[in-house]
């Protein structure tokens, strides 16, 4: 069974966890709404388990079940819209609260949006793999619509760098791929919790990278961070939101970035971690 599809159902509360599948490598998401049933993703499809429709307050239970009834540990997370369990991210919807024009908190919880990560291992296309073994060479951007499995394709790559002994660093601002800093391999160093471009720039000043994965590039902080890394001659393998080219040469991070920082795009599809085009740029 999946390991954080287990662990975020053992969370859950009972009338959650019965209607949901028991053994499943297959879900990619649960959804908990006030006033609506049990519902997600899986394989890509949505679903609906059982017809129980939620209150409010079965909501709030089972943010605090997750939260393992230490809320205020996820306050800085929960500001941005989501906190991570287990290496899931749960996106939380609702009333917003304010101070001072900051956002501090909830008013109201209208629902719960839980990812689950792919518990399959997904196999790298060759021409990926050579291209990570050329030296001098730019870096990798995986593309592709929600759900596509950008992080999971991101953390196969991860395992493939630490394998080969590749001096990689690892930012994970959303908590998705910590599982790879578990991995104790030698020659591969990670942040987490931390502003995107904060852990480019620790882990240039104190790492000596090769190679430094993170998530989606979206703001000027991370493009300078980025591009600080390439004049120091390493490589970074990141993500971005894109259905096809034309959509990902419309994207911020890929016009502010200098010809060159990225020499592979991989395509996704709607199928995670399915690459249907793999090219040189």
């Amino acid at each position: 069974m999946n390991e954080p599809y287990a662990e975020i159902v053992s969370r859950l509360p009972p009338w959650a966890a019965e209607v949901l599948p028991s053994h499943s490598d297959e879900v990619q998401e649960i959804r908990l709404t006030v006033g609506a049933p049990v519902s997600g993703l899986e394989k890509g499809r949505t679903k609906i388990w059982g017809s129980r429709l939620l209150t409010e307050k079965e909501i709030r239970e089972s943010l605090y079940l997750l939260c393992n009834h230490a809320l205020p540990a996820y306050e800085s997370q929960l500001a941005e819209g989501y906190f991570t369990v287990k290496g899931c991210r749960v996106g939380v919807s609702g009333q917003l609260r304010y101070e001072e024009g900051q956002v501090c908190g909830y008013g109201r919880i209208q629902s719960l949006n839980i990812r689950i990560p792919c518990s399959f291992s997904v196999s790298l296309p060759p021409e990926v793999m050579e291209y990570i073994e050329e030296p001098d060479l730019g870096g990798i951007m995986v593309a592709g619509p929600p759900g596509s499995g950008k992080t999971t394709l991101l953390g196969a790559l991860g395992r493939y760098l630490a394998e080969k002994n590749k001096r990689t660093v690892v930012v994970d601002e959303k908590q998705e791929l910590n599982w790879l800093t578990e991995l104790n391999a030698p020659f591969l160093m990670g942040f987490s919790q931390c502003r995107r471009a904060d852990g480019i720039l620790y882990g240039l000043r104190g790492c000596n990278p090769e190679f430094i994965l993170c998530d989606e590039i979206a703001t000027e902080e991370d493009v300078a961070a980025v591009t600080l890394g390439i004049g120091a001659g390493v490589r970074f393998l990141a993500t971005v939101h894109a259905l096809g080219v034309s959509q990902l040469e419309k994207r911020f991070c890929y016009r502010a970035l200098q010809p060159g920082c990225f020499g592979m795009i991989v395509l996704l599809g709607r199928y995670p971690g399915e690459a249907v085009q793999v090219m040189r740029v």
